[in-house]
């Protein structure tokens, strides 16, 4: 079983995927630094080389579809921690053209199939020091990030889609993952 942890920044998604792992869970996390499409991504998170925001998606969308094999060749439960639903949200809270951000990041659907998507909902907290670090923007994105849940929740669609409340304990939020990572079968 393939499951995508997303939401916006700082609102518990690494701790959540670092919690199912020591359960015996796989984490995948991006950027995957193991090509070179994600050691460019690193420099520009770490503000080493400059951002633009559509070449940016452009390296997302390379660095996930480039570890296809990798991902394809895990058993098991296997947990992202952000896919594409990210690009997606972020993309359309910095004015990118959405039908374009669908395109693109649906593309990485068709090389990596996932099965869960768990979307933490809540207030993040938010800091200035990272590319995305303004609190306004990081509002943006979490309301992209709910009305992307609105719209795929009760669709029978793949990936399944279900909203997490981040805001209440770690524990409590871990509780409600593997409640339905196990609704779901695994």
């Amino acid at each position: 079983m393939r499951v995508v942890i997303e939401g916006p920044d700082k609102i518990g998604k690494t701790t959540q995927a670092d919690l199912l792992v020591g359960m015996g869970a796989k984490k995948v996390k991006y950027p995957d630094e193991d090509f070179y499409s994600g050691k460019v991504i690193r420099e520009i998170l770490n503000k080493v080389l400059p951002y633009e925001p559509v070449s940016f998606q452009a390296l997302m969308t390379l660095n996930k579809i480039e570890t296809q094999h990798k991902i394809n060749q895990t058993d098991g439960l296997v947990i992202f921690d952000r896919w594409y639903q990210s690009g997606i949200a972020y993309g359309i809270a910095e004015g990118l053209d959405e039908e374009w951000l669908h395109r693109i990041n649906h593309l990485i659907d068709s090389y990596i199939k996932t099965d869960i998507v768990i979307i933490l909902t809540g207030t993040p907290f938010v800091t200035e020091d990272d590319i995305y670090g303004k609190v306004e923007f990081q509002e943006r994105v979490k309301e992209e990030y709910e009305r992307l849940a609105n719209y795929m929740i009760g669709r029978q669609l793949m990936p399944i889609y279900h909203k997490v409340d981040g805001n209440q304990s770690i524990m409590d939020v871990h509780q409600a993952i593997r409640e339905i990572i196990e609704q779901h079968g695994e």
